[in-house]
């Protein structure tokens, strides 16, 4: 009985050292995971206020080329009417000439 009792006690102080062996590992992979949680959440934080700024910028810049293109699509018009009017002028330069002409 006593040599019984003996390797229980062996068997349990073996199993008591692996045991807390296994606990002081996961002790330090619980220390390693909060510090890389802290830092995947600090990266979280900055990609955040880059994805914010990123919108503000893609909107700023669409309300840019909003405004360019109603800006180009005025100048385009102004110089079709232009052009217009300069064949008109050219046109009735071409009508005087020719009455001048004839007389």
């Amino acid at each position: 009985m006593r040599s019984e009792e003996s390797d229980r006690v062996t068997t349990f102080a073996t199993t008591k050292s692996t045991l807390e062996a296994i606990i002081t590992k996961i002790d330090a992979e619980i220390v390693e995971v909060k510090a890389h949680r802290f830092a995947m959440q600090t990266c979280m934080t900055t990609e955040e206020g880059i994805m914010t700024k990123s919108f503000a910028k893609f909107t700023r810049n669409d309300a840019i080329l909003t405004a360019t293109c109603v800006m180009c699509t005025g100048f385009d018009n102004e110089y079709q009417d232009a052009e217009a009017s300069r064949r008109d002028e050219l046109a009735l330069i071409d009508a005087l000439y020719a009455l001048v002409k004839e007389k």
